[in-house]
């Protein structure tokens, strides 16, 4: 995470530019989090507060927003039932598609670069 720009930087200057990223790393994920929610939802049944947190690894980097996608349980019959069925995988993957797609167009539009590492 701390590039190679940030090498020579006094140690606040580091802080302060670590803690923006992070930051801003947060406010995508939670961009990211309502758009793949809302294009689940127009597909798929969801559960009422779809948007829930957890504190894993792969969910605190600091420099790229991240989203858990959880679409079943398999100790679920019905859940194991559709997840075994090609069509609603296909409709899960299209969904996300068009999240993600919308993620990056809106950052372009906005001129940002959607995952750019500073430093």
């Amino acid at each position: 995470f701390w590039g190679a720009g940030w090498r020579d930087s006094p140690p606040e200057v580091a802080r302060i530019l670590g803690s923006l990223a992070r930051r801003e790393t947060k406010t995508g994920a939670a961009r990211i989090q309502r758009a793949m929610v809302a294009q689940l939802d127009r597909d798929l049944p969801m559960l009422p507060n779809p948007s829930r947190h957890a504190g894993f690894a792969v969910l605190k980097a600091a420099d790229i927003p991240s989203v858990l996608i959880e679409m079943g349980f398999m100790s679920n019959a019905r859940d194991e039932a559709a997840l075994r069925k090609p069509e609603h995988r296909r409709m899960v993957a299209a969904a996300m598609k068009r999240a993600i797609d919308g993620y990056f167009a809106a950052a372009t539009h906005a001129g940002v670069e959607p995952g750019a590492r500073l430093g």
